[in-house]
């Protein structure tokens, strides 16, 4: 018998980081300003294949890196104190692979997956009576905004030229979205097990998880800056915005079904990003059904619904460029 596979780490660890910067006063003579923060939360997954083999077969642990490091290289290391890309989970996941596959020459490849938090930065109108003190608090407090993460996962291999191969995916995960109108399902099979009947215009609700892929890079050198260039040839920032905007824009138009909705979607972030190669989205339904009310009498116009948790639908495919 042989050892075939590997791969260990660490899993669930949570950081978070306070990014301190000052914003231009504008005016030369007007006292310096406040400091803004910016702030990160993450979950990280960080493993690693290697030269690990005599741990498992012959119970040597002389290779092992310990998997209680990895929390501690995130919180005390330059990755989560002063990394220049902790603020972008793409880069900020490479970072860290890249980290491990540089510090241990016996480990081979690193699989890093992130997951940001949404806090948001409070935001009051503008019309509202609001004091010195609260407009001053706004740079420094924030709202945890759903539970939408922004999501990154990287495989990182070392070449024999000492560099390392980059395979990038990014997206959006429980991005829960409805719209009480302009969506319908109609003439789909019907035979003896059909009982749905079909709907001209129905609420469409789902949790958008959704995920796309970059071209493969090759980072070479040193971290930090090659790091940032490869962010800024791929433009991460622009593409994680325009896979929002263009999903929440399709979802808002009308839809004949779910499925050509997804496509749409797919479609919109292809054409309008060049470096995304390809697309998936899993959107499952989250089913309100129509109360009825008729036993007191009283018309349900589309206005009273009971959501329903389980079953649901569970719409998946991938859009690419070939």
């Amino acid at each position: 018998m042989s050892l075939t596979s590997a791969r260990y780490g660490k899993d669930l660890v949570r950081v978070l980081r306070v990014v301190r910067r000052t914003e231009d006063a504008g005016d030369p003579g007007a006292a310096a300003a406040a400091p803004v923060h910016d702030v990160a939360e993450y979950n990280v997954c960080a493993l690693v294949e290697g030269d690990i083999e005599a741990s498992y077969t012959q119970a040597d642990n002389g290779v092992v890196v310990a998997t209680d490091s990895i929390p501690k290289l995130l919180a005390l290391a330059d990755l989560a104190k002063t990394s220049p890309h902790v603020l972008t989970p793409e880069l900020f996941a490479t970072h860290i692979g890249a980290f491990l596959l540089r510090k241990y020459a016996h480990l081979k490849r690193a699989y890093v997956d992130v997951e940001r938090l949404k806090w948001s930065r409070i935001a009051l109108g503008e019309g509202e009576a609001v004091g010195a003190a609260a407009k001053a608090g706004l740079k420094h407090s924030f709202v945890r905004d759903g539970d939408e993460k922004h999501v990154a996962r990287v495989k990182l291999s070392k070449t024999d030229d000492g560099a390392l191969d980059i395979q990038l995916t990014a997206g959006l995960v429980d991005l829960l979205v409805l719209k009480s109108s302009g969506s319908s399902f109609e003439n789909f099979v019907r035979d003896e097990f059909t009982t749905l009947p079909e709907a001209a215009d129905r609420i469409l609700s789902t949790a958008v998880d959704m995920e796309y892929e970059f071209p493969a890079w090759k980072l070479e050198g040193g971290m930090e800056e090659p790091i940032g260039k490869m962010g800024a040839m791929l433009d991460v920032v622009g593409a994680a915005k325009k896979a929002r905007q263009g999903t929440l824009s399709v979802f808002c138009e009308a839809s004949a079904s779910v499925q050509a909705t997804l496509y749409d979607m797919g479609c919109v972030l292809l054409a309008a990003h060049s470096t995304v190669q390809k697309v998936s989205y899993v959107l499952p339904n989250k089913h309100y059904i129509g109360v009825d009310m008729g036993y007191i009498g009283v018309a349900n116009e589309g206005e009273v619904f009971m959501p329903i948790a389980a079953p649901s639908g569970r719409i998946t495919a991938t859009v690419s460029r070939r």
